[in-house]
Formats: structure tokens, sequence, C-alpha cells
């Protein structure tokens, strides 16, 4: 297989050319919309690359999302499948050898490949569906990302195995990679049953140690038990966990762990609850820590933005 990588970039001078290295011989196109570049990203998208891209500033947006910035590239690739990088990603040479050994026809709607943020000696491990077939979108004014879309076509995703998608990210845009609070809380406004805000929201808010705050969104998520966002809502029964494992709250947490358990089981067949590997060990730990009472070693896993 062979396919048309997109990505929309916005001053990435520094990363732009590991990224576009990284996918020699599996891309046959390449479509780039920048937001509004100010550096040379351009420069060396044209001059190195051969590539023009195409203009999409993003400018005075309440959100500041990416959303249609995405779908704009998806839609002027030609490719009947889709990759998707950042310009501070780079794919490993074992993905570029599986996504090369894909049949380009039959098969699954795409493709999760194992997303791994590398700061110093310490990696987050995570997940991201990088390869899927055109006619998806992006949707979500943030945090936007293809699952939505795969979902409500009842079609399905798989994992990669042996695939890693490289995340290198610059230390100076960390207070845009999560998305500041207040986006999210008019996103919530604009889209109150976009539960995913809410997970993000929280998590944020942790973060940030505004852990009242965050509960209140974490609780939002969890109690809609939403099958749009399985994913979402078991990592706010997570976080929720641990909280109450910090407080000494034991039976809080039994509660929160049967609930995760109870949900977990009701979304066991969705397509990205199957490839996410890391919660239903964290989940069996977790029960064994509570009935052994060593509530302190109760934490949640990691998460990168």
């Amino acid at each position: 297989m062979k396919a048309g990588l997109c990505m929309i970039v916005r001053d990435e001078e520094r990363t732009i050319g590991g990224c576009l290295d990284s996918v020699a011989g599996v891309c046959d196109e390449i479509v780039v919309v920048d937001t509004g570049s100010t550096d040379r990203t351009r420069q060396i998208l044209v001059q190195r690359y051969g590539i023009v891209p195409i203009a999409h500033p993003i400018t005075n947006s309440q959100y500041m999302g990416l959303a249609a910035a995405r779908n704009l590239a998806f839609d002027h690739a030609r490719s009947p499948w889709i990759l998707v990088l950042d310009a501070d990603e780079r794919l490993s040479p074992q993905a570029v050898e599986r996504i090369r050994a894909l049949p380009e026809s039959g098969g699954p709607a795409g493709y999760f490949m194992a997303w791994n943020t590398y700061r110093g000696d310490s990696v987050v491990e995570d997940y991201k569906l990088a390869l899927f077939r055109k006619g998806f979108h992006s949707t979500g004014l943030m945090h936007e990302n293809v699952q939505i879309s795969v979902r409500d076509a009842g079609q399905q995703a798989v994992w990669l195995e042996g695939a890693e998608i490289i995340h290198l990210p610059e230390t100076q845009k960390d207070p845009l990679r999560c998305g500041h609070p207040t986006r999210l809380e008019q996103a919530i406004e604009k889209e109150p049953d976009w539960h995913r805000y809410y997970w993000f929201l929280g998590y944020q808010l942790l973060r940030m140690g505004e852990v009242k705050a965050a509960i209140g969104h974490l609780e939002t998520a969890a109690r809609s038990r939403s099958q749009r966002f399985p994913v979402e809502c078991l990592n706010s029964m997570m976080l929720l966990a641990e909280l109450h494992a910090q407080r000494g709250d034991r039976a809080a947490l039994r509660r929160q762990l049967q609930e995760a358990a109870s949900f977990l089981a009701e979304v066991a067949t969705d397509f990205e609850v199957r490839i996410n590997h890391r919660l239903p060990a964290w989940l069996e730990s977790a029960m064994m820590l509570e009935a052994e009472g060593r509530l302190d070693e109760i934490r949640a896993y990691h998460f990168a933005c």
C-alpha cells in the first residue's frame, strides 16, 4: 500500500523535514495545509520538497479548532488511503515496512498505530488512528479525531502491530498542546453532548492542580456512559478512581472501579476500546490493589497531548 500524507502545519521549520523524510517510500502524494506560518515552513516545503501548501489561516477563532483544516487536506488528497501526521511526528522504519505490506483493497476502514511521546528519557505510550480510507473526516471543535466518523459509519479500525509513530513535541508549544481551558469550556457550551471535551478539560484542570473543578467535568463524562465516546468515559472513570484512592475513600473507589468494569464490558466490542490495551490491565490491577488495601499504589497512567 501507498498512502497520501495529509498534514496541517504552522511554524514548523524545525520539525517538518524530519517528518517528511520519515515517510519516503510509503506516500505517493503529500498534501499540506498551512494555518498561518510566519517562519520558513513554506520555503522549506517549496524549495526542498516541491510542495506548495494550501493556505488556510486560523485567526480569531473561538476554539482554534483544526478539524476544518484537516478535512481540507483530506478532501484534496487523491489517494484511496490517507496517512495523518503532524510535523513533530515521524514514522518508524518498521511502520513504513508495515504500511507498505498492507493490501490496498479489502480489510478494515483504518489502522491504529502506537503513538509514543518522547521527552528526554521518558516515554508516554498512547495510540493514534493515523491511517484510514479516504472519505472519513475529523470532527470536533477541539481535539478533533477521525474515530467518530468511522464509528458513525459503522466501520472498523484495527491495530497495526509493529508500527510506531514517534512523537517529539517542542517544549515551547506545550501551552497550546492540550487546549486552553477557556476554549474547552466554550466548546462544551456549543456542543454539550460532545463528551470528549469534558474528559480533556477535566484532565487539563487536574494537571493545573484545580482538582475540584476537574472532578465535575470528569464526573459528567463518566456518568454519560457515552457509546460515542467510550474511551473518554473510561479514562474519566480511571482518573476519578485515582482521586478516590488518594483521599483514602475506599467505598467510593470500589464503586468507581465497579462502574468502570461494568461500562468496559458494555462497550467491549467497540473498535477503539478493543485496541486500548492499557485500560483493561490497569483496571484489573487497580481492583486487586483495592482488595488488598493498597490504595496509595493506585495511579492513573499518563496521557500525552
